[in-house]
């Protein structure tokens, strides 16, 4: 049998022993026999001049043989409505839907209906091949009718569409109303009504459940199969038994049923209700309520929006739409292939489930934390989860910028190149990627394979933090793996036991309680060593209706690939105002002393050592490291590079933070980030705003925080069998803030 490519994903990231994590596992091609078995993973850089790949088996009770087959990702969102009592024989009916559509191309895109394609039962309101608004009915037999209108829509112009149709006169009619958003545009704005000939059908056969944004495709395996994904947002869809005449359609757009319509109304949904859930409400009293699937986004501005709000939860009617996209995916759907109870006596770490063929090896990895309320180390390892699903499969941002630079002359723009080289894959995209329309990807999940949260040779995210927990294991300090997923759930519970954190290279994404419970730990005495750059930057939001996945909107400002649009600039999760943590009031330098300050992915540089470094307060971190300058080695060539974090007190670093030496001359590919300049402005290599700052200082109760000021910072760690002063300044640190004695208040 051929061999192909196993890939896999677990159903969560992290796991407490007792706990169950349970493993789908699926092949590219074919079926493909393989070994699981269970690693610990101390290292996943698989680099020879780094600390180099290293794994140690753990006995488990999945270690075995398997066999996997091809496996279909569910792509695109939609909204099921279960079928019940109220949509039975439905065949003369009325339909309307407001639609923005945003991608009107050579595909058919269901907007509303029962329409089951293999079946060719029930019928459906659609766009056409041309983007014509058009109906599709069937029997279940061989007779199919068609109806297109002889009109098309225009790409992100609110339209809305009614349809009718009545199998005792055989007539069928849509009507077009555009909306316009200018006094120009409504010059040229018109209903358009288009009436069709005689259609003896009626829908009928075995139909499916009323869906919004596709339709049904018979089921496999998995269960039901949905095709013709729409790409737009749709608002207030209608569903009525019986042709209307065209004087009673503007009646269809009001928030609850006119009473004179009442007996006639089948759905009534208000897409305005629970924004931040997974339901859509129906309002007609029938109960048809229905889910949403695959993630769309929502606290999106609706037909009603006219720019006086930009909170959803104060004008929710003006946010009664949903974007739906065609390649939105939140979990593939796969079945489980083996589960894993941890037991009770796994130490915490980072942990994978090993899959071997003969043709490869891949790894699914998970984290273990210790069991709720307990420390079994003084020292806690916080991993950042909600930057590996913001980045989740994005090629590695050193090949990035090569291919946008061998591209720099094929005439595109930047962003088209941009997008051009992220080219997300059938697993889904990433945070930084956009959707087939153009709109911004607002969600990620773990629920689907990740092909960057693995071994790989790039230094970056996942990869890069695991140097981390090489580097602990190799200065033989224990430690606890918590998770920022776990910070968010339990707040400064999780922290209150450790007497230090230190957290990942890129802690990028943070919700307001994970912020918060950071604020608290320090505040409470606790010691926090920020061993990164470009963190605590983007408010995230999560949801118990979405596990696995995270919510973020680029608001305005800040290094992005894509922005949010007017008006949708609060998670519709949490209804927070979302963008930089900056933007918000509250800074990253608040927290570790540091902010993003720039970024580039050339050169590297050391740190040269300041007036600052000789102050008694900070003689712990230097000791025994010889001479002003160090760091000039690593992975990338020197412990600054990448993305860099610098001290400034009018963003809120602490007046008595001692900026112990700072990493400056880049060279002109190291950019000043978006917001730290108001203009337009030309790379200025020797702009004193780009720097890396390594700082410390005190905090209440006697507590501590140590920032670098680099992503790169652990890239030097093992240099040297991790003999060289980035690793003997790091240890400095961790054990001093290991030891109990409270750290004194300056004068």
């Amino acid at each position: 049998m051929e061999e192909g490519t196993l890939t896999g994903y677990a159903d969560r990231l992290t796991v407490r022993p007792g706990e169950r994590v349970h493993f789908r596992v699926g092949a590219t091609r074919g079926e493909t026999s393989y070994a699981a078995d269970i690693v610990r993973l101390r290292c996943a850089d698989v680099q020879p001049d780094g600390a180099g790949f290293q794994e140690a088996s753990v006995q488990s009770a999945i270690d075995g043989q398997y066999r996997a087959a091809a496996q279909r990702i569910d792509r695109g969102s939609r909204a099921v409505v279960p079928r019940g009592r109220a949509l039975a024989d439905l065949e003369s009916f009325t339909v309307q839907v407001a639609v923005w559509p945003t991608r009107l191309e050579a595909r058919r895109q269901a907007l509303l209906g029962d329409w089951d394609a293999t079946s060719r039962s029930g019928f459906a309101l659609f766009l056409d091949e041309r983007g014509a608004p058009s109906l599709i009915l069937g029997n279940g037999g061989r007779e199919v009718a068609e109806f297109n209108a002889d009109f098309t829509l225009r790409e992100r112009q609110w339209v809305r569409l009614s349809a009718s149709y009545d199998p005792e006169s055989g007539r069928a009619r849509i009507v077009a109303e555009p909306f316009a958003n200018s006094a120009a545009e409504r010059l040229v704005a018109r209903t358009r009504s288009f009436e069709g000939q005689r259609l003896d059908l009626r829908p009928r056969g075995p139909r499916g459940p009323l869906t919004f944004a596709a339709w049904r495709e018979g089921e496999d395996e998995r269960g039901e199969k949905y095709v013709a994904h729409f790409d737009g947002k749709l608002e207030a869809p209608r569903l009525l038994r019986g042709e209307l005449p065209a004087a009673a359609l503007t009646v269809l757009s009001d928030l609850s049923p006119p009473e004179p319509l009442r007996d006639r109304v089948v759905g009534w949904w208000d897409f305005s209700l629970e924004i931040e859930g997974r339901r859509v409400v129906d309002r007609s009293g029938n109960g048809l309520h229905g889910q949403l699937d695959n993630l769309p986004t929502r606290g999106v501005t609706g037909l009603g929006w006219d720019g006086s709000e930009h909170d959803w939860r104060q004008a929710p009617e003006q946010y009664a739409a949903i974007h739906f996209h065609s390649d939105d995916v939140y979990d593939a759907g796969w079945d489980d292939a083996f589960t894993l109870e941890v037991p009770e006596d796994w130490e915490s770490g980072i942990y994978a489930a090993r899959l071997r063929s003969e043709a490869v090896t891949d790894h699914i990895p998970f984290f273990v934390a210790p069991p709720r309320g307990t420390a079994r180390a003084k020292l806690a390892f916080l991993v950042p989860t909600a930057t590996y699903l913001a980045y989740a499969n994005m090629p590695d941002p050193h090949a990035i910028v090569r291919e946008l630079e061998r591209t720099s002359e094929e005439g595109l723009d930047f962003s088209q190149r941009l997008q051009s080289v992220l080219a997300g894959g059938e697993s889904g995209l990433s945070c930084y990627h956009v959707h087939a329309d153009g709109s911004g990807v607002h969600h990620s999940s773990h629920l689907r394979p990740v092909r960057n949260l693995k071994p790989r040779p790039d230094l970056w995210a996942f990869n890069a933090d695991t140097l981390i927990s090489d580097w602990l294991e190799a200065s033989d300090l224990d430690y606890d793996v918590i998770t920022d997923e776990l910070l968010h759930a339990e707040g400064v519970e999780l922290l209150a036991p450790y007497r230090a954190v230190i957290t990942g290279t890129h802690p990028e994404y943070t919700s307001t309680p994970m912020r918060n419970a950071l604020d608290r730990y320090l505040g409470a005495g606790g010691r926090l060593l920020y061993t990164g750059a470009n963190g605590f930057y983007w408010r995230i939001a999560y949801s118990d209706a979405w596990p696995g996945a995270i919510e973020l909107r680029r608001a305005e400002d800040g290094t992005r690939a894509w922005e949010s649009q007017p008006g949708e600039y609060h998670h519709a999760w949490s209804g927070e105002l979302g963008g930089l943590w900056r933007r918000i009031g509250r800074a990253p330098n608040q927290l570790v002393g540091v902010g993003f300050a720039a970024q580039g992915f050339g050169g590297a540089q050391g740190y040269q050592r300041s007036p600052a470094a000789a102050d008694p307060r900070a003689a712990f971190v230097f000791d025994g490291v010889e001479g002003d300058r160090f760091g000039d080695f690593g992975r990338l060539g020197g412990a600054a590079a990448e993305e860099v974090d610098r001290f400034e007190p009018l963003l809120g670093s602490p007046s008595h933070a001692l900026v112990l030496a700072s990493a400056v001359d880049f060279g002109p590919d190291m950019m000043k980030t978006k917001e730290e300049f108001l203009a337009t402005a030309l790379p200025d290599p020797t702009d004193p705003h780009v720097r890396a700052d390594l700082v410390f200082f005190e905090t209440p109760r006697g507590g501590a925080v140590f920032a670098t000021g680099s992503i790169a910072w652990a890239g030097s760690l093992a240099h040297n069998c991790y003999d060289n002063d980035v690793s003997r300044i790091t240890r400095n640190v961790v054990r001093r803030f290991l030891d109990p004695e409270p750290f004194e208040a300056p004068s």
